[in-house]
C-alpha cells in the first residue's frame, strides 16, 4: 500500500511509519518541516510544496499534523487543537 503520514516527523508519525515499511509499505511524509530519512519514509513532502496536498495516489492517509497538546489547555488553545486536527480536513 501506498500510506502517506501527516505528522510523520513527529515522534507518533516516525514510528508508525517505521511499522508501515517494516510491512513492506511505502510510506510518504508530510510535514511542515520536511527531514529526509529513507531509512523511515519513501518520500518527504512540505506542506508549503505545490502539489503537497494531491492524495490521489495514497491508499491510505493517516493524520496527526495539528498543534502540540503540550501547556495549559485553555479555551484558546483547545480551539487551536481541534482547528489544527479538523479543518485541515475539510475541503
Amino acid at each position: 500500500m501506498n500510506i502517506g503520514i501527516t505528522g510523520a516527523t513527529g515522534f507518533v508519525g516516525r514510528r508508525i511509519a517505521a511499522i508501515a515499511r517494516q510491512e513492506g509499505h511505502q510510506v510518504i511524509a508530510f510535514s511542515r518541516k520536511p527531514r529526509p530519512d529513507p531509512a523511515v519514509f519513501d518520500e518527504v513532502r512540505a506542506f508549503a510544496d505545490p502539489g503537497a496536498g494531491d492524495y490521489s495516489g495514497l491508499d491510505a492517509l493517516i493524520h496527526l499534523a495539528g498543534e502540540s497538546i503540550a501547556g495549559l489547555w485553555t479555551k484558546s488553545k483547545k480551539e487551536a487543537i481541534r482547528r489544527s486536527r479538523v479543518e485541515v480536513t475539510q475541503a
